[in-house]
């Protein structure tokens, strides 16, 4: 099977076989220069859609009304759009018009910055049309023209510009920061799911802090959504963070089950647990029931949420309490309810998930061992305790 980069040569020599013009363009140029993984190929060219439909055997019409179709090759994917021009933004963040443009500079000339301007010909050749190769060597992120015009037309070019700073460690370009102070509130026309997204791969990127700090030295922060007091504390850390426990930052200031955002239920589940236990631990050690309970990796994540507020570290301790464990699930437990039916008698069958749960804490603190005969020994001794207690008035 070729490699990403050798399909993609193929699909640049069969459209200039066909005498178009082709390119790759975008992030795998840019990343390739930088030496960075990349996982996807962009193409430009100026054969229009039908043209490709009919050059390649396998095409989907992915973007069809933007002139974007997607060539499949050993089960990738790989982008192909035709030279477009655009004319007016509605509320700055979608073009109203496309219509297919005659030359490759009229199409490079819309994109967002000059890093992601840099094409590369089926021989290798770079090409560099508004000194984006400059601007990488110089570890810089500048919009291509003004960027007053750039950010007006899409203000979601703004958040962009700081994941991209926290993805490969660059700058803004003093006039690009000052264009974004002046027109940060046009963010507001951007729906909560494209600023979400933005943000999680933001905090899911090397190099949060510097960027972080500069959209705090943007005010930028201001009008994103609940997000203000989070964004200035994460910018403050120097922990190593993600996108869920950033969140948790951002649920610690205000409840995101209140707030705009559109998060899976998952990854709010994951963040109220993250949340938890890091009330539960921020001035207290972590236990093997709150590692048993929570997992390592959220007992982990919970401890780099104590550590952004000032907490103690306490990973070393979490990472040997999990190997530690006696057992690692309640399926692992050598005692099943149906034993407990079998050999005791229950007034009421309540009882049995009572004294499980109670079992499985001895065996993780390590004060019973994981025996049949010995779970089995303290189970009735539990069941007695609570029928005494019931006997007696009281609870549980």
């Amino acid at each position: 099977m070729k490699t990403l980069h050798e399909n993609g040569m193929t699909i640049l020599k069969t459209l200039n076989d066909a005498s178009f013009e082709a390119y790759f363009v975008g992030g795998y140029v840019r990343d390739t220069l930088l030496g960075l993984p990349t996982k996807d190929i962009d193409i430009t060219t100026n054969a229009r859609p039908e043209d490709i439909k009919a050059l390649f055997k396998k095409v989907i019409p992915t973007g069809a009304a933007f002139g974007t179709m997607s060539v499949i090759i050993d089960g990738a994917g790989y982008e192909i759009t035709t030279y477009r021009k655009e004319t007016v933004y509605d509320n700055h963040r979608h073009p109203n018009a496309i219509a297919f443009a005659d030359t490759l500079k009229e199409d490079l000339k819309r994109r967002d910055f000059t890093i992601n301007q840099l094409t590369m010909n089926h021989q290798g050749t770079i090409g560099d049309m508004f000194n984006g190769l400059e601007d990488l060597r110089r570890k810089i992120i500048r919009t291509i023209g003004d960027p007053n015009e750039r950010f007006y037309e899409d203000a979601l070019r703004m958040l962009r510009a700081f994941r991209f700073m926290a993805r490969l460690d660059f700058s803004l370009e003093t006039k690009t920061l000052e264009a974004i102070k002046q027109h940060k509130s046009l963010i507001k026309k951007n729906s909560i799911e494209r600023i979400q997204e933005e943000l999680f791969r933001l905090f899911d990127a090397p190099h949060t802090k510097n960027a972080l700090e500069t959209m705090v030295k943007s005010d930028i922060h201001t009008v994103l959504p609940c997000a203000q007091e989070a964004i200035e504390i994460l910018s403050e850390t120097t922990e190593n963070y993600k996108k869920e426990e950033a969140f948790t930052v951002l649920d610690v200031y205000s409840d995101i089950k209140k707030g705009p955002w559109k998060l899976s239920k998952k990854f709010t589940k994951t963040i109220h647990a993250i949340k938890t236990l890091h009330e539960k631990t921020m001035q207290a050690d972590f236990t093997p029931m709150d590692v048993f309970t929570y997992t390592k990796e959220l007992a982990l994540k919970a401890n780099t949420l104590n550590l952004i507020f000032g907490g103690t570290d306490q990973g070393v301790d979490i990472v040997l309490i999990d190997k530690n464990l006696p057992i690692r699930n309640k399926r692992a437990l050598n005692l099943k309810g149906s034993d407990l039916l079998k050999h005791l008698t229950f007034k009421d069958k309540r009882h049995i998930s009572i004294i499980l749960d109670r079992i499985i804490e001895d065996v993780v603190n390590g004060t019973i061992e994981n025996s049949y005969k010995s779970l089995l020994k303290h189970a009735r001794e539990y069941l007695n305790l609570i029928e005494w207690s019931h006997k007696n008035g009281k609870q549980d």
